[in-house]
């Protein structure tokens, strides 16, 4: 399971959801967007917070996805460019 933050936001953010689900026994994952929370400071965009979004599914192959706010977006804007079926 992969958890995507909105913008301004951090991984952090989920972290009440996070703790009981790691309780429960799922295994799950999130990071912090280029220039967001604890990730190195810079510009950043719609395009390379979803490109990151899309990385992360490429690599793990999540199938359950959660996102908030801007994650949203990037997460929808990640799934269309590269067409999943993990919605």
């Amino acid at each position: 399971m992969l958890f995507i933050h909105g913008w301004g936001e951090q991984a952090g953010n989920f972290s009440d959801l996070i703790e009981s689900l790691l309780t429960n026994g799922f295994t799950v994952y999130s990071f912090d967007a280029p220039s967001h929370g604890y990730s190195c400071k810079g510009d950043t965009s719609l395009f390379k917070f979803s490109d990151l979004v899309n990385v992360l599914i490429k690599k793990h192959d999540f199938k359950l996805l959660v996102s908030d706010s801007f994650g949203n977006v990037a997460t929808i804007y990640a799934l269309f460019k590269t067409k999943h079926t993990h919605c």
